[in-house]
């Protein structure tokens, strides 16, 4: 695991338990913390890239990663060159997650049985036409 990706692990892992800590407490939790375990989440999701080639540093020799992996001993004198990522597919939001939205709004806290099948269908028309704009 990259030191990135641990770093990643771990915040995801603090921010669960500031929001584990607000909810024992009855405290609504931040919307930024919400969002950024959302995001840390999609991102831990994600497998981790391979090089598909390496670059001789200060040259221009390179070498695809099927023919060549560099030594440990002179890994400093190569850079390593990465595909563009796949591209991710939509992911709308769980009911939850919804809800937790329209908690979010002044005056209109309520639970999962109580939010209105109109309202969820508008919630998902509002996803489905930003999925297609971001096709």
């Amino acid at each position: 695991m990259s030191n990135l990706r641990t770093a990643a692990q771990q915040a995801l892992e603090a921010l669960e338990y500031e929001n584990s800590w607000h909810a024992h407490h009855k405290i609504k939790p931040y919307a930024s913390t919400i969002d950024a375990i959302i995001a840390l989440k999609a991102a831990l999701e994600q497998p981790e890239q391979e090089p598909v080639a390496w670059l001789l540093t200060g040259g221009t020799d390179v070498y695809l990663a099927s023919e060549f992996s560099p030594g440990s001993e002179h890994e400093h004198e190569w850079t390593p060159l990465y595909a563009h990522p796949p591209r991710r597919e939509w992911r709308g939001l769980t009911d939850e997650q919804l809800l937790f939205v329209y908690n979010e709004l002044p005056n209109w806290g309520m639970d999962m049985d109580s939010l209105s099948p109109k309202l969820k269908q508008f919630a998902r028309a509002i996803e489905a036409a930003l999925k297609e704009r971001n096709a």
